[in-house]
């Protein structure tokens, strides 16, 4: 795991599911290689945090954090969200990819980024860096209805529950993901229906 990577799944909010101490990289390997590999959690689980979870299909999250079910379901369920943080990690595009995807000046994008609601969904960094979602993007520009898009999911206020749903395929968009419907060019009344109904879950 890069420290980069490691960045990121903070900025999610989700530093909790990284082992406490140094020794990242090798608590990461050797749970990985090793069945049943309890890693030292650095703290407990928030209510929100277990909350996402829950949404991302986590099991086991009421066990009793110090007895042995409940640590192997945190090295487990911290495993699963490490995993898909790293994904969104390298998928992510730093401020000067951006601003040249979209010929438009860093502060332009940046404005984007800050304004409420955004229309460019940005993820801060500790040292205040910017990183955007790649999902955003196409090769030719933004996502079709971006700002609307973000518009209408203004109150799902995790950013890895708003990519879960943009990348995850359903039946109620004939297959595909929020992300591909609209690259597809189909309207975006589904996808802000269905961003509507997740803040009621």
């Amino acid at each position: 795991m890069t420290d980069f990577e490691a960045r990121v799944i903070r900025a999610l909010g989700f530093g909790a599911c990284l082992p406490a101490g140094k020794g990242l990289d090798d608590h990461f390997h050797l749970t990985k290689s090793i069945p049943n590999k309890i890693w030292p959690s650095a703290e407990p689980l928030s209510v929100s945090e277990k909350a996402v979870l829950k949404q991302g299909g986590a099991r086991g999250l009421e066990a009793s954090p110090t007895s042995l079910e409940g640590l192997k379901n945190r090295t487990k369920i911290s495993l699963q969200v490490i995993s898909e943080c790293r994904s969104i990690a390298a998928q992510t595009l730093t401020l000067k990819e951006v601003s040249r995807l979209l010929h438009a000046p860093e502060d332009m994008v940046i404005i984007e980024s800050n304004r409420t609601p955004p229309s460019l969904l940005a993820l801060t960094l500790e040292d205040s860096t910017p990183v955007f979602f790649g999902w955003q993007f196409s090769d030719s520009g933004r996502l079709p209805h971006l700002a609307e898009l973000l518009v209408s999911a203004e109150a799902i206020d995790r950013p890895l529950t708003l990519t879960r749903f943009m990348l995850t395929p359903t039946a109620d968009l004939d297959g595909l993901s929020p992300r591909e419907w609209l690259l597809s060019g189909y309207e975006l009344g589904p996808v802000k229906t269905l961003s509507m109904f997740m803040t009621q879950t």
